[in-house]
């Protein structure tokens, strides 16, 4: 809206998001790649148009395509990896305006909690530079909770835009699946696990970016419900009594901190107060069986990248290649 008005240039606030990244980053190591001459040519070209015109953006360094530019995935293997085309997410992007200055850290093909690589290094906790901004969007975390940005994309298989919002004190939102565009290249991740959208400091700043970016590409063949949808509308609307189960126990039964149980039972006593119907559930759920499954699907999509990064490179792959939790996945 700043902008739009005319109380600032889209120039001063890139300019101030690219002083704010290089004052923070040497302690937290969020933005790994860095695209600032690129942001500022775009906004040498004229008045960027669109709903978030001129708005700063970072994308997450995996997993997507911004034409001329590298996506290392977290990976020595990509390390040189430049793609020779945008991604239809960073085309929807860069429609509504968002100015593309750099790449957040991501530990090697999102496969862990945490961000951490052999090519980037640490990601580290704005808020505790001793404690881990969490993963695989970390980068993506850490660069908004340092307030080098208000949102930042991310991407989400198993936790990975959930647990960072968790770890810096974020909004984090996973989409349904086919929600948001994943191609041209391919039209899903990890078999339709993973989804892509955005880490932000507010519920406002993600239904706007969901605005922007959500709708059906080109041979999905997964197609959520379409129709007028208005996600920035909708988030200022009261939402219908809901019913909600309240699961305080860990997965895995083991013990769960007594910080983060009483987290959740405040947020169940906020729901309550706002007249929705807090039931407690403990769910049986076939564990063994679920993250076996899962480990298929991400083994099976880090074969598939590495294959195809192979034959790009003309050599095969080695264990000196990859992170020793992907090369077991990949030799499974």
């Amino acid at each position: 809206d700043l902008i739009r008005q005319g109380d600032v240039s889209a120039s001063e606030v890139l300019e101030a998001a690219i002083s704010r990244a290089e004052a923070v980053n040497p302690a937290i190591n969020a933005v790994v790649l860095k695209h600032y001459d690129i942001a500022r040519a775009a906004l040498a070209q004229g008045k960027p148009s669109g709903l978030l015109g001129g708005v700063p953006m970072l994308l997450k360094d995996l997993g997507i395509d911004f034409k001329n530019t590298v996506t290392s995935n977290g990976s020595v293997f990509f390390r040189d990896a430049v793609a020779d085309h945008d991604s239809v997410l960073v085309g929807r992007y860069r429609k509504a305006g968002l100015n593309i200055f750099g790449k957040t850290a991501s530990p090697e093909f999102g496969q862990t909690g945490t961000t951490e690589s052999r090519l980037w290094g640490n990601t580290r906790n704005p808020w505790s530079r001793e404690h881990s901004a969490g993963g695989s969007s970390g980068g993506a975390a850490a660069a908004v909770a340092a307030g080098i940005l208000p949102a930042a994309h991310a991407s989400d298989g198993g936790g990975s835009i959930r647990i960072p919002a968790s770890h810096c004190g974020l909004f984090g939102l996973k989409p349904s699946r086919g929600r948001i565009p994943f191609g041209p290249g391919k039209l899903e991740g990890w078999m339709g696990l993973s989804i892509q959208h955005v880490i932000t400091r507010s519920v406002r700043d993600s239904a706007v970016l969901l605005d922007v970016s959500h709708g059906p590409e080109p041979g999905s063949r997964v197609l959520p419900p379409v129709g007028d949808v208005d996600y920035l509308a909708g988030h200022r609307r009261p939402p219908p009594k809901l019913r909600i189960a309240l699961w305080d126990t860990h997965l895995f039964g083991l013990p769960v901190h007594a910080d983060c149980r009483e987290a959740v039972a405040k947020t169940a006593r906020l729901c309550e107060s706002l007249g929705h119907t807090i039931e407690p559930a403990a769910p049986k759920l076939p564990v063994q069986d679920m993250f076996g499954a899962m480990g298929v699907m991400t083994g099976t999509g880090t074969l598939v990248a590495f294959h195809d990064r192979a034959k790009q490179l003309g050599r095969d792959v080695t264990e000196a290649d990859m992170e020793p939790i992907n090369w077991r996945h990949y030799q499974e």
